[in-house]
């Protein structure tokens, strides 16, 4: 039975990997350009009395920007088998 479980997993990560070449051979140019602020969170050290200490957590800020440059012959992707 797990013979037969490690077969039909293996044939899935095969399917996987011939998809995902197809689609990096097929790819369309996405640039993605993200610029969040993440939120501050507060938190009292006791949620009844107003003028309690509290820790307040600031999350930062995230930036996300694409490579739009064009690399020829890039290998994206490497089977190691």
């Amino acid at each position: 039975m797990k013979q037969i479980t490690y077969e039909q997993l293996d044939a899935l990560i095969e399917k996987a990997q011939q998809s995902l070449k197809y689609a990096l051979n097929q790819r369309k140019l996405v640039i993605l350009d993200v610029d969040c602020t993440l939120p501050r969170l507060t938190i009292p050290e006791n949620f009844t009395d107003p003028k309690c200490p509290a820790v307040v957590l600031d999350l930062g800020h995230f930036t996300l920007q694409s490579d739009t440059t064009v690399r020829e012959n890039t290998c994206v992707f490497s089977d190691q088998n």
